[in-house]
């Protein structure tokens, strides 16, 4: 079981990371449990306020919770075979067991590591697409200038996910200066 342990470099910022994101989620829940003005349930059909107030904020914690879960995996090398690789045995064990656990996100890292990541950035993209201000804060406009990056060989998956957090982070700020009371 050793052996399984990222190396101490990686699991130092796996650790780091962690706290970072768990603490951002946190925050996001003590925001929005305690904020009274905000929808707690999703309705059919949301007022235009409501869906201002809805949506960014289930869009960051999905977002975070991507973060979280991919900060655990950071191992992985970006390898196209082995994402390969693993993509099929990820489907394949749906398929088979229609189950996934955090054992084979961690296994099969080369795959879930990018899934992950890109989670958090569609969901952040969602989010500066509803509300284009959020462009003017430089780490969104990181995020927005991702695709420049290149290839799944190229992007570095812990600064990715570094981009992401921040952006994730600079977000909530901005929300959180509406909502909190």
């Amino acid at each position: 079981m050793v052996g399984d342990l990222p190396n101490s470099d990686d699991l130092q910022w796996q650790i780091e990371r962690r706290f970072k994101i768990s603490d951002l989620m946190r925050r996001m829940f003590v925001l929005y449990r305690d904020n009274k003005e905000l929808p707690k349930s999703h309705k059919a059909h949301l007022s235009a306020q409501e869906k201002d107030e809805w949506y960014p904020i289930n869009r960051m914690m999905g977002a975070a919770f991507s973060l979280w879960r991919s900060a655990f995996l950071t191992q992985a090398s970006s390898s196209r075979q082995k994402v390969y690789d693993h993509t099929l045995e990820f489907i394949g064990k749906v398929l088979a067991q229609n189950a996934i656990s955090f054992a084979d996100d961690h296994r099969m890292c080369e795959l879930t590591i990018v899934y992950y990541n890109a989670n958090a950035r569609y969901r952040i993209e969602r989010l500066y697409q509803r509300a284009p201000k959020l462009l003017e804060l430089p780490a969104v406009q990181a995020v927005a200038e991702i695709s420049n990056l290149g290839t799944v060989e190229d992007i570095d998956e812990k600064e990715h996910w570094d981009m992401l957090f921040a952006a994730l982070v600079a977000c909530f700020d901005d929300y959180e200066k509406t909502y909190k009371r």
